[in-house]
């Protein structure tokens, strides 16, 4: 969230996976959402007759703003675009078909070209304002379509931190406006995302390279809905917030399910593995083991941060359901394997204390016995128990590459 791509290498580029990707010989494309606005000083226009590229990537449709649904301006390999002819087949102008136009065209022209390629698609949806298209508007429109009512929702929990613990109670006003609204709203937009899941396959399948091409299926964050009395949003370090499905299918792929600790760092080096590029020193570590082997040696810990950006209620938000401020910064861990389950998170002031050197809140959760994270009992751990928590947590905060593994 606060990257900058003015800066990272001598040619103003961030490293990133895709340049040892292309190096290898592949066609790189990438179209949709790149970085949130705050990243997207150079790529987005119409500032300026040419745009930014970022580096590796030979096809590249990048989204400005990345919040946009419909008449979007995109940095169209380093022109400013708009793609607004609504005659096209489902109506041009819909930012998530556009984006899944050009991807499906970047892949067709591959496969008929015998050009192997890697190719990324980022859809905004079904982030905020989670505009469906006008085709799938009216679906979902049945009273029991709802945001999950798991446990934890519209539940007051004073144990928490000062912004959890101060929420105002859930008014059926904002339930109804907020969150369930707002929930079928999200179910809508990703009917789009569908298309093109399918119309990729499809594609691929049609031209028979189903036998050697990977699909990975994920997506940055979760979401709680009323969890704990909050509004809508992903800036809290519970489960709600951290876990996001992940699906990734292919060649010499196990069918089944596979459980282990993995996260959004584990994917370059896993493209870089299974593209056969040049790797990188990464934090992350390929999940190709997990793929192939039946019992890997693997992490059982991995490490959460979050920096956070302001503490602006939500606009036109009249019950003040605050999202964030400067000291719900945090970094934690997550343990999982076969006999603990557990987080453990401490806080600090983004503005005076960057470096976490005096944390002033913590909370941890048992959720093999607290799954909904109800309860925090960071305040009853022994002092042994809290030492050898921070030790594991500060070590993963502050090692690189390979010493993190």
């Amino acid at each position: 969230m606060h990257i900058n791509t003015t800066t990272g290498t001598r040619t103003g580029n961030p490293v990133t996976f895709a340049k040892s990707v292309s190096a290898a010989g592949y066609a790189t494309g990438y179209f949709g959402k790149y970085l949130n606005e705050g990243g997207m000083q150079e790529i987005c226009g119409p500032a300026t007759d040419q745009l930014k590229v970022p580096e590796g990537w030979r096809e590249f449709l990048g989204a400005c703003p990345d919040t946009c649904y419909t008449d979007c301006n995109y940095n169209l390999n380093g022109a400013s675009t708009w793609f607004t002819n609504a005659s096209f087949e489902r109506g041009s102008n819909y930012g998530t078909s556009v984006i899944g136009n050009a991807s499906l065209d970047f892949a067709t022209r591959a496969m008929a070209a015998n050009w192997p390629f890697m190719l990324v698609v980022a859809s905004h949806a079904p982030h905020g304002p989670a505009t469906p298209a006008e085709w799938y508007k009216d679906l979902y429109s049945t009273p029991d379509v709802i945001a999950p009512r798991t446990p934890s929702f519209g539940r007051s929990c004073p144990d928490k931190h000062w912004i959890v613990a101060t929420q105002p109670k859930l008014t059926q006003d904002y339930i109804h406006s907020k969150l369930d609204d707002f929930y079928k709203n999200r179910m809508r937009s990703l009917r789009s995302v569908d298309d093109i899941v399918t119309a990729l396959y499809g594609a691929v399948e049609a031209a028979g390279q189903l036998d050697r091409t990977y699909f990975i299926f994920t997506s940055d964050h979760g979401l709680h809905m009323g969890q704990f009395c909050l509004g809508p949003c992903k800036r809290q370090p519970y489960d709600t917030d951290l876990r996001v499905p992940m699906l990734l299918v292919g060649p010499g792929v196990k069918p089944g399910a596979v459980t282990q600790v993995s996260g959004l760092v584990d994917l370059a080096p896993t493209i870089l593995e299974l593209t056969n590029s040049e790797p990188l020193d990464m934090d992350g570590r390929s999940l190709t083991p997990l793929l192939r082997e039946a019992s890997p040696e693997w992490r059982d810990t991995y490490l959460i941060e979050y920096a956070a950006t302001s503490g602006v209620p939500a606009a036109k938000d009249v019950a003040k359901h605050l999202k964030d401020s400067s000291n719900n910064t945090f970094i934690g861990v997550r343990t999982v394997n076969s006999t603990h389950d557990i987080a453990y998170f401490e806080f600090t002031d983004a503005i005076e204390d960057w470096d976490f050197k005096a944390p002033d809140f913590c909370e941890m959760y048992d959720l093999k016995t607290d799954p909904y994270q109800m309860n925090n009992i960071c305040k009853t751990l022994s002092p042994q128990r809290r030492q050898a928590l921070r030790a594991q947590l500060y070590h993963l905060y502050s090692c690189k590459g390979s010493t993190c593994l």
